[in-house]
């Protein structure tokens, strides 16, 4: 009876010998097509890509860890990946859908799609009205971008835009001449992705005075005249297109530009080059002209019983007001 049991320990020992030198060699033959898959990998081509896979598919059979299982799953995607992104570049397409080994009916994994992204450092570009310029920093996922300003409705465009390299560009503003402020877009594109920076800058200083900065009248109604200088751009067409309105005035009073004549009109340059600042990018003078138009003001008769009354005139330009004092009494 010893010799028997003694006989069957050792023929147990014998077989899980053998069974650990099987599970050894499909390691070790596991192993050597992963390795394979790796090397293969290395080249940037489609075939290349799917040899490797197949290499890849070869060696998770062989695996009985599901650790080595993941290894050869992460190398497939890897793969997949390149390949994806080779054909996004025009890369080197060899062979279809099979990529060898494994179960021929086997469904293809899905691929893994790379959404493409692109951020840029700063989304807002506000500046004064001097020439000025700042440079963004752009973030993205794909090999290439580009970027432009995007000009306004009537093709117009004051932005300047330059790519200083892969993972910056300087938008440049020159000086504003106006006295409008303004506001542009500049894009960025990677692919379908895009971000813009919205580019405003402040116009010139306005100018608006009159010559008088109060008025009298009587108890009788009365018209008087003042002179109105402004350099805004501005022109309003319910004033005859003057370049300043009335904003706020007392309903005893009313305020009238002068109708334009039939020779020269009422407006009149008096001035040339007040902004003597030159543009930092172009070197263009800077012009500011001062306008000069006329308006007529006229005050109703005093009403019966009010012996005296006050109010102000208002005008205005753009953001620019000019005030007139204006008192009547008996």
């Amino acid at each position: 009876m010893k010799i028997k049991n003694i006989f069957r320990r050792f023929v147990a020992l014998i077989c899980a010998l053998m069974l650990c030198c099987v599970a050894a060699n499909a390691q070790s033959s596991g192993d050597k097509l992963y390795n394979q898959g790796l090397a293969l990998q290395k080249t940037m081509t489609k075939s290349a890509q799917n040899q490797a896979i197949a290499k890849f598919q070869s060696a998770k059979k062989l695996y009985d860890s599901a650790a080595k299982k993941k290894q050869c799953d992460d190398a497939i995607a890897v793969s997949r990946n390149i390949i994806a992104g080779l054909g996004k570049s025009g890369g080197s397409s060899t062979g279809g859908g099979y990529t060898g080994g494994g179960n021929r009916n086997q469904k293809p994994q899905k691929e893994t799609v790379v959404t493409p992204t692109v951020e840029v450092s700063n989304k807002v570009f506000h500046l004064g009205q001097e020439a000025g310029q700042m440079d963004i920093s752009v973030t993205t996922n794909q090999n290439d971008w580009s970027v432009a300003a995007v000009a306004d409705k009537n093709g117009a465009s004051f932005v300047h835009v330059s790519k200083l390299d892969n993972n910056k560009f300087r938008i440049s503003v020159p000086y504003n001449e106006s006295a409008s402020p303004r506001t542009q877009y500049v894009q960025v594109s990677a692919a379908t992705a895009k971000a813009q920076v919205e580019v405003s800058q402040a116009g010139r200083d306005i100018e608006l005075t009159s010559n008088k900065n109060s008025l009298e009248f009587g108890k009788k109604s009365k018209t008087s005249k003042i002179e109105i200088q402004c350099n805004s751009d501005a022109r309003y067409s319910d004033n005859f297109n003057v370049n300043w309105e009335v904003a706020e005035c007392p309903s005893w009073i009313t305020v009238v530009a002068e109708l334009p004549k039939e020779k020269g009109g009422i407006l009149k340059i008096v001035t040339d080059k007040i902004d003597e600042g030159k543009s930092k990018l172009t070197g263009e003078q800077g012009r500011s002209d001062m306008v000069k138009s006329n308006a007529k003001v006229t005050c109703d008769a005093l009403p019966g019983g009010v012996s005296n009354r006050k109010g102000e005139i208002v005008l205005q330009s753009g953001y620019k007001q000019c005030r007139i004092i204006v008192i009547q009494h008996q």
